[in-house]
């Protein structure tokens, strides 16, 4: 962006009372600064995010209604999600085992073969608690019907299984039957409520390359998301916010689809007990995440 519309920008984002769009582009801005994204990506997604600013101008002009800057950030981001999706620059520079987290209502409607192992027809849906409480016993790794993981964007976020190992060897700083919950709180997932099941995917030696991993950067979080720390770490990781102090939770990587297969192991991890530490709409909090985002950002 050329300076005349930088300055327009800058001071649609002060004059907007949105803080989500606010810590979005602190966020950004973060990642151009320490080199997370290639300039090349930097270039197209300002380019687009011009034309978007410029068309909601001219939606603007004549009309007291103006356009949030959260919806021109994501409808610059949708423009062409391909060239600004896994395009962060840092990666891990050694293989470790990997895992990742699917909630159960979600596994048992994506990810389950219909039917199979619960005597029911081919057709049918299993039921979230019947896939929960059937898991391991009339229901396993070959039930999986080979759907891709992935997250509502098509790609999918995982950490290393050492993480979740040792507090399932050792037990939680709040008390050793509260895994579910503290993985939660410790992965940044502010949106699993208490109640929800969590199942622990073990990711298969070889089926996420290396290449093909990167440590998100803000163009992969959606505008809403607020819970997102971008990361310089010299180790190529990203670092997902733990939600109990805002400071750094487990390591947090992202990479394309892979089908969910019997050669993956699963695991019911637990049960979240207590809800989200994080009100996404109280806006204290958000004021405080945008303060440490500011700060992570002038260090």
């Amino acid at each position: 962006m050329n300076r005349t519309w930088r300055r327009r920008w800058k001071e649609r984002l002060c004059k907007s009372s949105n803080v989500q769009a606010k810590i979005w582009w602190t966020n950004y801005l973060f990642d151009k600064k320490h080199g997370n994204l290639s300039p090349s990506v930097v270039q197209k997604f300002e380019e687009a995010l011009l034309a978007e600013l410029v068309a909601a101008e001219r939606r603007e002009a004549g009309r007291g209604r103006i356009t949030s800057p959260l919806k021109i950030i994501e409808a610059a981001v949708g423009r062409s999600p391909a060239e600004f999706e896994l395009k962060g620059t840092r990666r891990p520079v050694s293989p470790e085992p990997f895992c990742t987290i699917i909630d159960a209502p979600a596994f048992a409607a994506f990810y389950v073969t219909p039917g199979l192992g619960l005597g029911l027809e081919t057709t049918e849906r299993a039921t979230t608690d019947e896939v929960w409480a059937d898991w391991g016993t009339n229901l396993t790794s070959g039930d999986l019907n080979g759907t891709p993981i992935r997250s509502r964007r098509p790609f999918f976020w995982f950490t290393t299984l050492r993480r979740v190992n040792t507090i399932r060897a050792h037990g939680t700083p709040r008390a050793p039957d509260k895994i579910a919950t503290e993985v939660r709180d410790r992965l940044g997932l502010n949106h699993y409520s208490r109640g929800i099941g969590l199942f622990l995917v073990k990711i298969p030696d070889g089926v996420v390359p290396l290449p093909r991993v990167n440590a998100p950067a803000t163009l992969d979080v959606n505008g809403t998301n607020s819970i997102f720390a971008p990361s310089a770490d010299a180790g190529g990781w990203g670092w997902a916010m733990c939600l109990l102090d805002f400071n750094r939770g487990w390591e947090e990587l992202v990479t394309d689809p892979v089908p969910l297969t019997s050669d993956f192991e699963v695991e019911r991890l637990g049960v979240v007990e207590t809800p989200p530490p994080i009100d996404v709409n109280d806006a204290g909090q958000l004021r405080l995440i945008k303060k440490l985002a500011l700060h992570r950002l002038k260090r």
